[in-house]
């Protein structure tokens, strides 16, 4: 689906031991969610040791990357298990990766959206 003017974009994070989903969406005119991009990646290397939360934020700047044209224009809710925004934002001291990340993030408007959903799950069984 085209994108709609004036309407935020809903971001699911989906994160499993080994991979990680995502899909952007968006509520159309008429008040129905639509699929917009589905992206999933499999965990290599050092990427697997991360712990769960790590993992969530890893989803979410990898997501932004690929995602960062859409992203720009439009404010993003985001939904997934665990908050990676609460996570990177209010630690006090930030370094590495973190830090990095972080920078990443700062320039798109995004907001944790805490609503529990169905398609985090159907996510999910996209990344497997």
């Amino acid at each position: 689906m085209p994108l709609v003017p004036g309407k935020p974009l809903i971001l699911y994070l989906s994160v499993n031991p080994s991979s990680m989903g995502r899909l952007l969406a968006q509520e159309g005119n008429e008040g129905v969610e639509k699929a917009i991009y589905y992206l999933s990646k499999k965990m290599v290397g050092c990427e697997e040791r991360y712990t769960t939360l790590e993992k969530t934020c890893w989803a979410l700047v990898w997501a932004s990357k690929k995602l960062k044209h859409c992203m720009l224009a439009y404010p993003v809710k985001l939904i997934s298990q665990m908050d990676p925004l609460k996570y990177l934002f209010e630690k006090p001291a930030v370094t590495g990766k973190l830090a990095r990340w972080l920078l990443l993030l700062e320039e798109f408007d995004l907001e944790y959206d805490t609503r529990k959903s169905v398609k985090g799950r159907a996510v999910g069984r996209i990344s497997d």
